[in-house]
Order: structure tokens, then sequence, then C-alpha cells
């Protein structure tokens, strides 16, 4: 199986705001936020990222997405 490069990347934060202007300083566009402290950031052609704010008493966490050229095909064991 082969890939496409990074589609997306989901990062988890305890502050969206900070977040926020951190990618935007950065010079990724907000394409869109939601009600609930998050959003999806993008610059350019590139892969998306979405932040999202969960609570204090909550681990932080990110996960990447890759686009892969056949989303059918057998990915073998997962990988954690």
């Amino acid at each position: 199986m082969t890939t496409e490069g990074i589609e997306a990347v989901f990062l988890e934060t305890h502050n969206w705001g900070k977040a926020a202007k951190f990618f935007q300083a950065l010079g990724f566009d907000l394409e869109f936020s939601t009600d609930h402290s998050s959003g999806q950031f993008r610059r350019g052609d590139g892969p998306y990222v979405f932040v999202a704010e969960v609570p204090e008493d909550r681990e932080t966490g990110i996960q990447v997405v890759l686009k892969v050229t056949d989303p059918d095909a057998d990915l073998g064991p997962a990988v954690e």
C-alpha cells in the first residue's frame, strides 16, 4: 500500500484560544470553528489541522491521518 502523504492532523489542547492564535501566527487560516472550542485550520492546499479543546483533567492527544491511494487495500495489522 502507498500513501499520498498526510491528509490531516487532529490535535487536542487544554486552551483553544491559545492554540488558535498559535496556528494563525504560523500562517494557518481558520476555515471554520465550532460552538464548542474547536476548529479547522489550513495553510494553502496542504493538510488541515483540526484542534479541539479537552477538559484539564483529560490528557491531550494527537492523531495523524494518511491519505491512501486505495482505501480498500488490506492495511495489515493496526499500528498503535
